[in-house]
């Protein structure tokens, strides 16, 4: 194991964690105060402790910075944080999971940040994370609810286990509330489109010896679409010199069109009144290749998710005598979201029987025998051929939580809790997409006897109708569930006195059970017809049991100095090779006067793969290979040297035709994978060093310097390392006869002699998880918090938040060369740094709050053979403000005015961006970027 090393030292700004700690007062007539302090539970500990503040830092965000700050979801609340600057998929843009909302701590994943709600598990989203990881969905908790949110940043699996390499972040809900709060609020965007709607309740009571909380929440978030914005409606809103864009990328889009070959490619006229038949086709040309029908439909898109979410949150406890207490709590989420997107059809997608026959020469070329001709066709169906609902995803998602406890003392001086907790998420998805087999045969008739496919030149340059679209078109529903039992009981308590003081300790028994199953329709994955033309997915289902004990010690050694331990042992029962895995943790804390503390926290590491990883079944993807083989192979024969053609077998005519017409060493395939039930668990150590220093009443600062190993990552094994192995082994480098060789070779498929450009290229690759990455980061965080009071006239405050990534290095692949210098790689497209800056103005009835965000410099999308490419650089920081100002009207009255992204900040360009919105969606804050400056109204009202 590599063994951690800090690196460098720098500094960071945090906000308090505002340690709210309880305290007593006992008064008596003309007698001394006596102060009695209350011991309470902070996360990163199971030990209760007068002081929120200790050996690992903690982050807290109550609701009131919620609020504040102006954020609308936790989801953005959490993305702000400076610790998160790794990149991340949101609902914003699509993908495999278009509808659900990560955070990244440290770049290490999504899938590394364990998530507890009131300190318990929760199901994770049940989806796939871009196919592959099981993360948490924090769209699902309702901001109505939150009390605060806690994070420990760093590794916390000997205190919780599996999952917190990265961090731990806990979200606790509101409580023992004695009033009711109505909250009614929207917003709106400069631009237009987006426009939010917010009502929630929050109420409570107390009666002898029962009290009740309850929040309901309600909000809809209206889609918004490219065309809504006018940087993103138009394709020539790249930001790319326009004398740079290749013939093709200059003319309209493609959207219906027919190529033959004749003495190079043409296209097929349609003629402009088979273009007029639909509503917004033109009849376009392209000068090297004739005529098409075409349409600019980049405003088309769905920027953000239309978005109805309701919940319900409620908990209770009922005081059973002076020692024993039940706790119930329930939290409900619903969620009904949308999306647009276009549907197209072309030639690769043609029936099976076609694309095996011997017409079909790769790639969606075909031969056909009655005319002679090569073809290809390619169409993208127009909304007048939808009949209002083909272009449409919707997202129908569910979350219950539940949890169950009797706490209370026994013994006299021990705190005691015995849980159950059970938590479910489900989801279900649907959209019309074109059946393969179906679609194929409505445009491309099949001659089962001879073969041969014939093209129905009417059909193809004629809009659908609603029969035809009922006949091409199918409903692709599917469903997913996850689900996560948790039962334990844990105790705490003072175990005997030192002359420092008491030795505490807690222990903890814990059973958990986890489930998900991923079900896509039977067509998705060709149990059913022969699949859905351009679509794959992945499908999985799977359960794991697991039992753990734990133990904690806070030792006091000295006056001032206090040593924390922790072990833990989880173990599996499930089809892994994980089995047992224990977990280490060591604390230090030294106050050598009462204003500084000196802190140090040092733990191992580990993570279960996620069920996915292990449960997969095959499912499909495309993806781009660089075709090393095809690459050396073509350079031979240009060279003039067919004895070095690599590929076995190969005809060198045919060979030369791929190498010549339409040459490209890198081109789209089709992908399987599957999970692997041999993985083993990752592995790691965590280290954090630094102080928490409150020299005067009104300020504070903490600075901590961190560093965090992670080995034995799970990963997909890396198609381009098959491509390059591949190469190796034909060419001599590696032994053919090797172990390595013949699991490379059965990793994929090529096209035989297909007497076209697609002879011998590869067809399909087969891919499974492994553990071989590694990944180490150092940095630091330093947080701020400054109040003034400026005598009669309110307090000023001043808050900072900034991390600093100091050192990044990386291994892809065991035995792989370690990437020392990652963080400055220009593949890496996470951020060095972040800052948060808050400006605060308070009088009896005003609160002004100015925050800045700062996020640091980003590489450009580098690719040495994209067209598109400019001069390598890093593009400058990016400053965001969002501005509140609230009212207190009276003690029940409340109003509130947010300007979120005050500048209308838009991050950076990328010239070499060719995807709309031309910057990196996945580092960046897209949903607030797309949003542009957006006007926010509430009003509270207290009774």
């Amino acid at each position: 194991m590599k063994k951690l090393n800090l690196l460098a030292i720098g500094v960071k700004t945090a906000l308090f964690a505002g340690a709210v700690t309880a305290s007593g007062f006992a008064m008596a007539a003309d007698e001394e105060t006596v102060e009695k302090v209350e011991r309470i539970q902070v996360t990163g500990s199971r030990i209760k402790r007068s002081d929120m503040e200790g050996a690992a830092p903690i982050i807290s965000i109550t609701a009131a910075d919620l609020t504040d700050k102006g954020f609308v979801t936790a989801y953005d609340a959490i993305q702000s944080l400076s610790a998160a600057t790794g990149t991340n998929q949101g609902q914003a843009f699509g993908g495999f999971t278009a509808n659900a909302e990560t955070v990244n701590f440290r770049g290490l994943g999504p899938n590394r940040t364990l998530v507890l709600l009131n300190g318990k598990r929760v199901a994770n989203y049940p989806r796939a994370y871009n196919g592959q990881n099981n993360v948490f969905n924090l769209a699902t908790i309702p901001m109505a609810a939150i009390q605060r949110i806690d994070i420990v940043t760093g590794g916390q699996s000997a205190i919780y286990g599996s999952d917190a390499i990265a961090g731990v972040m806990n979200i606790i809900t509101k409580r023992g509330v004695e009033e009711t709060t109505l909250n009614i609020g929207g917003s709106t965007t400069a631009h237009g489109g987006a426009n939010n709607k917010k009502i929630s309740l929050v109420t409570g009571g107390q009666s002898n010896d029962f009290n009740w909380t309850l929040a309901l929440d309600h909000d809809v978030q209206d889609a918004l679409m490219a065309k809504e914005r006018s940087w993103l409606d138009d394709r020539f809103d790249r930001p790319s010199d326009i004398k740079d864009y290749p013939e093709h990328a200059l003319v309209m889009p493609r959207t219906l069109m027919a190529m033959q070959f004749d003495d190079g490619w043409k296209y097929l006229d349609p003629g402009k009144e088979a273009c007029d038949q639909f509503d917004s086709l033109q009849h376009a040309n392209r000068p090297s290749r004739g005529y098409y029908c075409g349409v600019d439909a980049s405003g088309t898109s769905t920027m953000i998710n239309g978005r109805k979410n309701s919940s319900i949150y409620f908990n209770s406890s009922y005081e059973i005598n002076d020692d024993h207490q039940f706790n119930a709590d329930i939290l409900f989420w619903n969620s009904d979201s949308e999306r647009e997107g276009s549907q197209f059809w072309d030639t690769r997608f043609l029936r099976d029987e076609i694309v095996e026959g011997p017409n079909y020469l790769g790639s969606g070329y075909f031969y056909t025998p009655g005319d002679g001709n090569y073809n290809y066709l390619q169409r993208t169906f127009q909304p007048q051929e939808m009949f209002g609902k083909g272009n449409t995803s919707k997202f129908d998602e569910q979350m219950l939580t539940t949890t169950l406890s009797f706490t209370g003392t026994v013994l006299e001086d021990y705190d005691y809790e015995v849980f159950a907790s059970y938590s479910q998420s489900k989801d279900e998805q649907s959209g019309y997409r074109v059946k393969k087999e179906v679609g194929s045969d409505y445009f491309v008739a099949y001659d089962a006897e001879s073969g041969a496919p014939s093209i129905n030149w009417d059909r193809w340059f004629t809009p659908l109708d609603e029969a035809g679209f009922n006949e091409i078109f199918g409903l692709n529903n599917s469903e997913s569930d996850s689900s996560v039992l948790t039962t334990g009981a844990n105790i705490t308590g003072d175990l005997y006195e030192l002359p420092a003081g008491a030795v505490a300790f807690s222990a903890l028994v814990e059973y958990e059970k986890s489930e998900y199953d991923i079900n896509v329709n039977p067509r998705t994955l060709g149990k059913e017809g022969q699949g859905w033309a351009g679509l794959t997915g992945t499908e999985g289902s799977g359960e794991r049991a697991r039992t753990a004990i734990a133990l904690e010690l806070s030792v006091p050694v000295i006056d001032g100095l206090l040593l924390n331990l922790a072990a833990r042992y989880d173990n599996y029962n499930d089809d892994t090779q994980v089995g047992g895995a224990p977990t280490y943790q060591v604390g230090v804390e030294y106050r050598p006067v009462d204003e500084l503390l000196l802190r140090a926290n040092w733990g191992t590491t580990f993570r279960a793969p996620d069920l996915h990883n292990v449960f997969k079944d095959p499912s499909g993807s495309y993806s781009s290979v660089t075709d090393y083989t095809l690459v050396a192979s073509c350079n031979a024969i240009a060279e003039g040297n067919p004895g070095g053609v690599l590929i076995p077998g190969a005809d060198i005519d045919s060979l030369t035709k791929t190498c010549t017409e339409d040459f490209n060493e890198s081109y789209t395939v089709f992908g399987v994978s599957q999970g692997e039930k041999n993985l083993k668990e990752e592995t790691g150590e965590s280290l954090t060093i630094g102080f928490v220093w409150q020299p005067l009443d009104n300020l504070s600062m903490t600075f901590d310097v961190y560093n965090i190993l992670m080995e034995d990552a799970v990963r997909t094994y890396p198609t381009d390392r098959v491509m390059r192995q591949e190469r190796d082994c034909l060419a001599g480098t590696e032994d053919i006869n090797s172990n390595l060789c013949k699991d490379t070779f059965s990793r994929l498929d090529r096209y035989a002699d297909t007497g076209f450009n697609t002879s011998y290229k590869v067809r399909e690759t087969r891919s499974s998880f492994i553990n071989a990455a590694m990944q180490e980061q150092t940095g630091f965080d330093f947080q701020l918090d400054y109040d003034y009071e400026i005598a009669d006239f309110g307090v000023v405050g001043f808050k900072t938040e900034y991390s600093h990534v100091l050192k990044t290095e990386r291994q892809t692949f065991t035995g792989d060369e370690i990437e020392k210098d990652y963080r400055d790689d220009y593949q890496n497209s996470e951020f060095r740094s972040k800052v948060t800056n808050s400006l605060s103005y308070d009088t009896d009835e005003w609160h002004f709050v100015l925050t800045q965000y700062r996020y640091g410099s980003l590489p450009n999308d580098v690719d040495e053979d994209d067209w598109t490419q400019v001069e390598k650089r890093r593009y400058a920081p990016l400053f965001m403000y969002n501005l509140g100002v609230s009212y207190e009207i009276n003690s029940s009255n409340l109003i509130r005015l947010g300007v979120n992204n005050l500048m209308d900040s838009r991050a950076r360009y990328d010239a070499s961006e060719q995807g709309s919105p031309y910057f990196n969606i996945f580092a960046y804050p897209s949903t607030a970027i797309i949003k542009g400056r957006e006007f926010t109204l509430n009003y509270t009202v207290t009774f």
